[in-house]
């Protein structure tokens, strides 16, 4: 079974590693303690304050492929595609063999929709990897590609790979459950996400995600007990203050919901889908024109990337036009 399979991988290790973001890494050398930093503040969701210490690390380094390919990775979470191209470029440049040219082109044409170029600069990167580090990174970026383009079963088996080089990964828990929950099997994902915290620590951003699996598995007095439980640890976590706010929708509580998702999306006013749920709130409360702006909001943050559900469709009925 899958999740045996699973649970012997992870107890070779107790050491929780935390990626932030969409695979912002540490760098090397004497840079680490700056890097760290900005890493916090991309948990935080200052963004352009990470930008700027990467910046600042780059201008005295300028050579590190590390430093700026994650930079590149923060320049497609702030929506500065073409600034991420110049940074894939330039790792291209001053070194054609190294994989990370080519996953960063890969992420590139995945923010651009272009499958074709995307998957076949993901194939050139399997090419290069030299390393089972450097395998674990091109798999975890091959899962949340195919997760962009819907391909759920393809994302599954890249990151089912991926657990047989590191299982206690975090942003690999995260990206199996979430694809896991997408293709209707919240279930196993609730499983899969038990037995990676066994004998763990719970984090406040695991139980969020539980009680995202719960909600989708309308199971909502235990999503409730698992969200409390995150915001009591962290209570400006932005991804439980969402999900506790489409529970408390589903629970008949658009009030209660509204106060939530308003101070989630305060938090990060990036996250689509704390859009779509306000968006549900708004409609709830007969507001459909508040309904239809986030909806429409939610859409243009690549909401259908990563979530399967009906939100063109509410948008088509608060917005008044198909899509």
């Amino acid at each position: 079974m899958v999740f045996k399979a699973i649970s012997m991988l992870k107890r070779t290790s107790k050491t929780w590693i935390i990626l932030i973001g969409a695979f912002l890494l540490m760098a090397h050398s004497s840079s680490i303690e700056s890097v760290d930093e900005a890493n916090e503040l991309i948990e935080k969701n200052y963004l352009e304050e990470a930008l700027n210490i990467y910046n600042q690390l780059i201008e005295k380094d300028q050579d590190n492929l590390d430093l700026i390919y994650d930079r590149g990775l923060l320049l497609l979470k702030l929506f500065e595609s073409e600034k991420a191209l110049v940074d894939f470029k330039t790792i291209r440049s001053l070194s054609p063999d190294d994989f990370k040219g080519y996953l960063g082109l890969a992420e590139y044409h995945a923010y651009k929709y272009n499958i074709v170029p995307s998957i076949g600069y993901l194939n050139s990167a399997l090419e290069k990897t030299t390393s089972d580090e450097d395998r674990f990174k091109y798999l975890l970026t091959r899962g949340e590609v195919m997760m962009r383009f819907n391909m759920y079963a393809e994302a599954e088996k890249a990151l089912l790979e991926a657990t047989t080089i590191n299982a206690d990964d975090f942003y690999l828990i995260e990206l199996f459950s979430l694809t896991l929950g997408n293709q209707g099997k919240g279930e196993e994902a609730l499983e899969y996400l038990h037995i990676v915290s066994d004998d763990q620590e719970m984090t406040a951003q695991t139980l969020a995600k539980m009680g995202y699996l719960m909600n989708n598995i309308e199971q909502y007095a235990e999503a409730n007990l698992y969200l409390e439980q995150a915001l009591n640890m962290a209570p400006n976590n932005a991804d439980a203050l969402a999900n506790i706010a489409f529970t408390y929708l589903k629970l008949n509580d658009p009030k209660h919901a509204l106060k939530k998702i308003e101070k989630s999306i305060k938090n990060n006013p990036l996250n689509a889908y704390a859009y779509r749920v306000r968006g549900e709130i708004w409609g709830d409360l007969g507001k459909p024109s508040k309904a239809c702006r986030d909806f429409n909001r939610a859409i243009s943050l690549d909401y259908s990337a990563y979530h399967q559900d009906d939100i063109t469709d509410l948008a088509g009925i608060y917005c008044g036009q198909q899509y």
